[in-house]
C-alpha cells in the first residue's frame, strides 16, 4: 500500500492563504486542511483531491507524490 506525501501547505502558503481561506475556497472546514497538511498518509478522498488540484491549477499527483519510490511505479 503507498501512503502519498501532502504538498497542500506549500501551494497554500506559496498563494499567502490560510488554513480557513483554503478550506473555504474548496468547500470542506479547516480541520480537514488541518489534517491532509500534518498527516503523513492522510486518506483523503478522492473528490477533495480533486479540488485542490482544481484551485491550485496543477495535478493530484503534484499535491499528493508517493512517499514509497516504489509507489511510483504504477
Amino acid at each position: 500500500m503507498c501512503t502519498y506525501i501532502s504538498q497542500v501547505r506549500t501551494y497554500r502558503e506559496a498563494r499567502g492563504l490560510r488554513q480557513e481561506q483554503l478550506a473555504e475556497a474548496i468547500g470542506v472546514c479547516r480541520k480537514t486542511i488541518c489534517q491532509i497538511e500534518t498527516e503523513r498518509g492522510h486518506n483523503t478522498t478522492l473528490e477533495i483531491a480533486y479540488r485542490l488540484a482544481a484551485f491550485f491549477e496543477t495535478t493530484v499527483e503534484e499535491i499528493f507524490p508517493p512517499a514509497d519510490v516504489n509507489c511510483r511505479e504504477y
